[in-house]
């Protein structure tokens, strides 16, 4: 007997005689070759992991697999082939196959073909199946892919940068945006004019023409103002011996004065010839013409108020505001500090006047605008502009490295470069290449940072402001600090907190001069001053100004002579009006009913009036009741006389030393050096005059005298001789 297995899992013994036979499987009706005594033949394994032996007489022939029913090939010689073939067409195709559903037959010896109970086993197709590990080992590979990818990202994003910045050292572009410019010619474009605005400049330089000529030079000499020339111009009233030459100058060039008039009603903008290619040397001559029309103006202004003509002084003051914003959007630091220095002027010269001139209502409205037109954020903007590219060709540039260094230590460009610029460009020349590209780099990184806190809106670019360090220049290349490494960048950016504080002050002072105007609107119009800068909204003012240092609304205070509109300054502390370098900020506007005092405004040191051999000028009347002249014996006339004639005298040669001593230390300079000189000479100016007028505020008190009365005794003195 053989045990057959059927492909339904049954197995069956099968008689010997029916060995190599096909049948029927009694269960399923399958067909089952029976093994056995039939020839051997070779060892076939099925896809499906079944071996078993073929019959010889089935070489070279396709059977199906007895297990899953699969096409298997039956491998044999070529003889062997041969045979089988001879045999198949000999002997029948195939035994008929029982179908199940056929009567049950007996397989030999009339014994049936017997099942075997075998547990069932499902038909497996090796097609469709994939081993466990396989899955398993594919989903781990695709989640440590994912993770990869993840992981790989986040260090990309934190290298990326750190990589692009090692490749791009020293590069500008990648500190700065596309709106920047980085390049002269990129500046060029920057400056250049507005899409639908007129073209002005034309009128302006027309107007300047004659001006900062040969001939001009000559015909300012000894009068105030022009040309640099030290002194003011007294108010009403007061003798002043430059006078008729002043106003002969006023009339010659009463044309140029006019055109300056209708430039400024023309409106529109001005773009003044450029070379930005030359850094620090561009020549300006243009530009200095117009800094001239400006002091021209001022003088204009001054006189026309000693005429009593208003709406002159006021046309005056309006064309020197006008003529200030002309170099609006200019990307250069000279023309900047015109712009603010001429809007200051406007600013100290309305706040002088404010009590003496009978402005119509009209005229301090447009006063008013005049001031709230001055862009001080912008100026200061574009002033770091121009600075940033001219530093970019400082460290390209060995020339203009010692042009930088001829303008900060206050040499004439026009001079041969000094010993010490020499030897800085020497010392830079002998850096290596990595010192000099950190050196660049330290200048890109703190330019980046100085444009950003610009671009921020007060108070908090004064809280960002003073976070700078203020270090003094260091014009010594010797020095050791700062660093050999960052010297050009120290030479370029010496005292950013100073510059940011400076700024703050005159927005300061500028917003305090609009509110000062509105409260003298008010106290005209009503006859009385306002309990508090509130009262001026809505009639007067949309909002009370902004104090720049805190954001708080502006500080106001009326004393007894005089009233104050301030700011707490950059120590943030409310003094109550007091002025020094870091406390209040303010606008102080005497009354008229109080004597003559001058107004003292921030934020640079404001120019007080000169004293003339007369008598004195700008002194506060003190409030006490006066005896008269009839209640001083001639004795007492004589020693009053005499004193108050030494102390004026006195004060006349101070002065003079004074003026002496700060025109020899200007003289063939220069740039900053001469504005901060000029910036000392008028603090200590006020020093001494502040002196003057206490001490004759003491002879007023002492004698119960008032000015006037200490003027007849000065005239009664110089007519009989005193001595």
């Amino acid at each position: 007997m053989t045990v057959v297995t059927c492909r339904c899992g049954r197995r069956f013994e099968a008689a010997a005689e029916l060995a190599g036979k096909q049948v029927a499987c009694p269960a399923c009706g399958g067909a089952i070759r029976v093994p056995g005594a039939a020839a051997a033949g070779p060892v076939v394994t099925c896809p499906c992991g079944q071996s078993f032996r073929a019959q010889a007489a089935l070489a070279g022939s396709t059977i199906p697999c007895p297990s899953c029913g699969n096409p298997l090939r039956i491998g044999a010689s070529p003889a062997a082939r041969a045979a089988a073939a001879a045999r198949q067409r000999t002997a029948p195709r195939s035994t008929p196959v029982p179908t199940a559903a056929a009567p049950a037959r007996t397989l030999g010896h009339g014994q049936p073909l017997a099942p075997t109970k075998m547990p069932a086993r499902a038909t497996r197709h090796p097609q469709w199946s994939f081993p466990l590990g396989w899955v398993v080992g594919v989903g781990v590979g695709a989640v440590v892919l994912v993770l990869l990818l993840i992981v790989g990202s986040i260090v990309w994003r934190r290298v990326a940068p750190a990589l692009t910045s090692f490749v791009n050292r020293g590069n500008p572009a990648q500190y700065f945006g596309p709106e920047i410019p980085l390049t002269p010619q990129a500046l060029e474009e920057y400056y250049r004019l507005p899409d639908g605005v007129e073209d002005t400049t034309a009128l302006w330089l027309a107007a300047v023409e004659q001006l900062n000529t040969t001939a001009y030079v000559s015909e300012t000499a000894g009068i105030p103002i022009v040309k640099n020339n030290p002194g003011v111009v007294p108010k009403s009233g007061i003798t002043w011996p430059a006078e008729p030459q002043a106003v002969r100058l006023l009339e010659k060039y009463r044309g140029s004065l006019q055109q300056l008039y209708a430039a400024a009603e023309k409106g529109g903008a001005v773009r003044y010839p450029t070379r930005f290619a030359d850094a620090w040397a561009m020549e300006m001559d243009e530009e200095a013409k117009i800094v001239e029309a400006g002091r021209l103006l001022h003088l204009d202004a001054r006189v026309s108020a000693r005429q009593g003509d208003a709406s002159g002084t006021a046309r005056a003051l309006r064309t020197l505001s006008r003529l200030a914003r002309s170099f609006d959007g200019y990307p250069n630091i000279v023309a900047q500090t015109a712009y603010v220095r001429f809007s200051e002027t406007f600013l100290l010269t309305v706040a002088d006047l404010l009590p003496d001139v009978e402005f119509s209502d009209g005229d301090l409205a447009m006063l008013s605008r005049e001031l709230e037109q001055v862009d001080l954020d912008r100026s200061m903007y574009c002033s770091l502009i121009g600075e940033l590219v001219n530093g970019l060709l400082a460290f390209d540039d060995e020339e203009m490295l010692g042009i930088l260094y001829d303008r900060l230590s206050g040499r004439s460009l026009m001079d041969e470069r000094s010993k010490q610029a020499r030897a800085l460009v020497d010392t830079l020349k002998s850096r290596s290449s990595a010192a000099a590209l950190k050196d660049k780099e330290d200048y890109l990184r703190k330019t980046q940072t100085i444009l950003a806190v610009a671009r921020e809106p007060f108070p908090q670019k004064w809280e960002s402001a003073k976070k700078f360090p203020d270090v003094a220049e260091p014009l010594d290349p010797s020095r050791k600090s700062p660093p050999v490494e960052s010297l050009i960048t120290s030479l370029l950016q010496s005292r950013p907190r100073t510059a940011f504080q400076d700024y703050a002050n005159f927005t300061a002072s500028f917003n305090a001069a609009i509110a000062a105007i509105a409260v003298e609107r008010f106290r005209r119009g009503r006859g009385q001053l306002p309990s508090e800068l509130a009262a001026l909204i809505p009639d007067y003012l949309t909002q009370i100004p902004q104090d720049p240092f805190d954001g708080k609304p502006l500080r106001y205070r009326v004393e007894s002579d005089h009233y104050l509109v301030y700011s707490v300054g950059a120590n943030g502390v409310d003094d109550g009006g007091k002025q020094s370098d870091d406390a209040d900020v303010l606008v102080k506007i005497r009354l008229r009913s109080s004597g003559e005092s001058t107004p003292v405004a921030r934020p640079s040191e404001p120019k007080m009036p000169a004293v003339p051999s007369a008598g004195p000028s700008g002194t506060p009347t003190p409030q006490v009741a006066s005896t008269g002249l009839a209640s001083l014996t001639e004795q007492q006339r004589k020693i009053l006389y005499m004193r108050a004639r030494l102390t004026i005298v006195s004060h006349e040669r101070l002065m003079e030393n004074s003026e002496k001593l700060h025109a020899t230390l200007i003289e063939g300079r220069s740039g900053e050096f001469v504005d901060r000189e000029i910036a000392r000479y008028e603090a200590s100016r006020r020093k001494m005059i502040e002196y003057f007028e206490q001490q004759m505020n003491n002879l007023y008190a002492e004698y119960a005298i008032t000015r006037d009365e200490l003027q007849a005794v000065l005239r009664e003195g110089d007519a009989a001789g005193w001595k």
